[in-house]
């Protein structure tokens, strides 16, 4: 991409000690003014180490681990492939069942420092065991501003699935990054609003690509001018590798930063990356005098994003993702749509240089879950606390054009439930089933059997709302 599109992204870095990956946004002063706020939250804190709901973080005073929560499932399933609810789950997919055992430990060192891990391990009739790592590093905070080291999951954006950046979908990377906890006001300028603000370097210990082993460079920048709009800018880099990284000079990466020699004709050589930036929009709307008093406020968002090189002002190819929410008595509706089909480039691939798949990590993207060629759409209802139930249902539906082989199109659509029930202060007992239809343009029949998944458990720690 060309340097002018990151003459608007150079605020990122200056102020990139404000943070905003999404897992730690916090509203001060806006939870009784702007009760969908509450809905913010929880999507941006109900999976942070991937699948394991935390309990509100214990004082930095130091002292022994603690279990900020755990979860124990069986999952069954009558189905090849991923679904699109699992494709976040960062777990391989298999039919039959199999058990499912989550923590998440928390050890306070004092001094702001904490050391958090975060585990899985699946067993059961679909195989050989598979553990995984979903967070373990060393992090330091302060009333503003935390600094990490290890691996941890971050994403970015308004969308349930993250944003077309950096979504929910791969496994933890291993990092250094620095974020805001709460919003910033700079000294003397209040009037400005409130910022929030990102910077993070990735290893990706990935060895099944062109380049194995490429760094993963993100910047993001949000600002809050009045308590009801928020505006971001989101930009990654894609850089290094094997044979690549050790020849990158100071002036190497300044010419990166600027995106100077993108997209050159002819020979390539160690400095050329794979860029993308991406501009969005928060509306949060909160209950207005004379209003129903079950109409209790409203948010919508829309994410402009694109990748490689400019035809004029804007982007050669470009995605977008666009939603809303609307609170009726506590009840929340929420709509979604994600588009990432452009003819002029195969999003999330970088031919001339990282080769197809490269926006990927252990085979998961790292944008998007649906990937390139997609057009996504999703509708959920979520219930308030019911006596201590909860509800979540959920409409998905999802279409692929695969314009690199002869498959043609594809598409899936699927119907799900999931049920919750307090366990006292700090549990819950959970059960979801969701059924779902694959088709293809191809030879794949017209009319596909409806397959099924399900899942019943216990999780400590959980969000008020089910997943």
């Amino acid at each position: 991409m060309p340097g002018a599109a990151h003459l608007l992204l150079l605020g990122a870095v200056l102020l990139s000690a404000s943070a905003a990956c999404g897992a730690t946004r916090i509203a001060d002063g806006l939870l009784g003014f702007y009760d969908l706020e509450r809905y913010r939250i929880h999507r941006s804190t109900d999976l942070p180490s991937g699948g394991i709901l935390p309990l509100p973080d214990p004082p930095q005073s130091g002292g022994r681990p603690i279990l900020r929560g755990a979860a124990w499932r069986i999952d069954a399933a009558k189905a090849r492939r991923p679904t699109a609810e699992e494709e976040g789950d960062g777990a391989t997919i298999c039919e039959g069942t199999r058990s499912r055992v989550e923590a998440d430990i928390l050890w306070p060192l004092g001094r702001g420092f904490r050391v958090a891990t975060a585990g899985r391990l699946l067993t059961g009739g679909c195989g050989a065991w598979e553990s995984a790592w979903l967070e373990r590093n060393l992090a330091w905070s302060s009333s503003s501003v935390e600094i990490l080291v290890g691996a941890a999951r971050s994403f970015w954006g308004d969308g349930s699935e993250g944003s077309l950046l950096l979504g929910r979908t791969a496994p933890p990377h291993e990092m250094v990054r620095l974020r805001s906890v709460r919003p910033w006001v700079l000294p003397r300028t209040r009037s400005l609003g409130r910022f929030h603000g990102s910077i993070f370097l990735a290893y990706l210990d990935d060895a099944h690509r062109r380049i194995p082993y490429p760094l993963l460079q993100g910047t993001r920048l949000e600002w809050e001018p009045v308590s009801w709009a928020r505006l971001s800018a989101s930009r990654t880099i894609l850089m290094g590798g094997a044979g690549r990284t050790e020849k990158l000079k100071g002036g190497d990466l300044w010419d990166i930063w600027w995106a100077r020699d993108e997209n050159r004709r002819g020979a390539r050589d160690h400095s050329d990356t794979d860029q993308k930036a991406s501009f969005g929009i928060e509306m949060r709307l909160p209950r207005m005098g004379g209003a129903p008093p079950w109409l209790r406020g409203a948010r919508l968002f829309y994410e402009y994003a694109g990748e490689d090189a400019f035809k004029g002002p804007l982007p050669t190819a470009v995605a977008h993702q666009m939603g809303g929410a609307i609170d009726l008595a506590d009840w929340i509706i929420l709509g979604e749509v994600a588009e990432t089909v452009d003819d002029a480039n195969y999003w999330y691939t970088n031919h001339t240089v990282y080769g197809p798949g490269s926006y990927y990590y252990h085979g998961y993207v790292m944008g998007h879950p649906m990937g390139p060629d997609g057009v996504s759409a999703h509708l959920r209802i979520a219930s308030p606390s019911l006596g201590g139930n909860s509800l979540l249902l959920w409409l998905r539906g999802r279409k692929h054009v695969d314009r690199r082989s002869e498959a043609g199109s594809w598409w899936e659509e699927g119907l799900g439930c999931h049920l919750g029930r307090a366990i006292g202060d700090n549990a819950r007992f959970e059960i979801g089933v969701e059924s779902f239809r694959r088709g293809s343009s191809g030879a794949e029949s017209q009319d596909p059997p409806i397959r099924w998944r399900g899942s019943l458990g216990v999780r400590l720690g959980a969000s008020p709302r089910p997943h």
